[in-house]
């Protein structure tokens, strides 16, 4: 027997296409049954089927099977075309107040991100590899005086920073932590709480965020952490910044030499941005 089923244009109003081959009569031999038998397919508007089997043409159930997977196949792929596409509407006729409607589904996708800057920095989306040295040189004259020494270097200059925190996820925790107290190279050392930090706005505020004297978390008075500061989100967002200037007290008579430097006198303080 022969089947063929046509579709209209696609621009006609949307028709279906039903077939079904009944299945084999039971005194068939065993195992086989007719090249139609259980299948029934519904195609949608826009595609062609053709289908020729003869009716004199027996399978055997494996060969059946096949043909069934492979009709569920064209079934799927001709549903799934229709999936893709865009939405639309087509009204006809078309009167006057008639309406023909289509939607479209946005999404924006916003990654949460963090961002500490002390000292050097290419951009405010950076990460960089330069580490800034602050010096402070005693004269002769003042040693242990109780004269304060400003610093040397910085990105700022005059042993002062920029310090820049960013976050898109609330609450941001800002902590310094060191290794030890300041050493030279006879094992002499100073107190950390002998550095002293001012924090003020910059003198040119940056655009988007907020210029403030962002308190320093105070300096661990023997390793590790020190007292973290709690840089509070608006809307969960975070973007402040601003100046730390670091001086050394010189309070006490200490021996000669150069303290901390390198990472073996425990020169170098780290600090740390933690979303909270």
């Amino acid at each position: 027997m022969r089947i063929r089923g046509n579709f209209p244009h696609p621009d006609q109003p949307p028709h279906f296409l039903f077939f079904s081959l009944l299945s084999v009569p039971p005194d068939k031999p065993q195992g086989e049954v007719s090249a139609g038998a259980l299948i029934s397919l519904v195609f949608f508007t826009g595609m062609h089927l053709a289908c020729r089997v003869r009716a004199s043409q027996l399978l055997t159930s494996a060969n059946m099977m096949k043909q069934l997977i492979l009709w569920s196949a064209i079934a799927l792929a001709g549903l799934a075309t229709t999936a893709a596409q865009a939405e639309s509407t087509f009204t006809n006729p078309a009167v006057t107040n008639s309406t023909a409607t289509a939607r479209l589904d946005f999404s924006i996708v916003i990654p949460q991100v963090l961002f500490l800057r002390v000292g050097t920095s290419s951009s405010n989306f950076a990460t960089d590899g330069t580490v800034d040295s602050v010096v402070f040189t005693v004269p002769a004259a003042n040693v242990g005086d109780g004269t304060v020494i400003a610093g040397t270097g910085g990105d700022l200059t005059g042993g002062a920073v920029t310090v820049r925190v960013y976050g898109n996820g609330g609450n941001i925790s800002l902590n310094s932590s060191v290794t030890g107290a300041l050493t030279n190279a006879t094992a002499d050392t100073i107190p950390w709480s002998q550095v002293s930090v001012a924090a003020a706005p910059l003198a040119v505020a940056t655009a988007g965020y907020t210029n403030a004297a962002i308190t320093h978390p105070a300096f661990s008075a023997t390793t590790g952490s020190g007292t973290a500061t709690t840089l509070t989100a608006v809307s969960k967002v975070v973007r402040v910044e601003g100046r730390w200037t670091y001086s050394y007290l010189n309070a006490a008579a200490v021996p000669a030499g150069t303290y901390g430097a390198t990472l073996a006198g425990n020169g170098r303080v780290t600090y740390t941005a933690t979303q909270l």
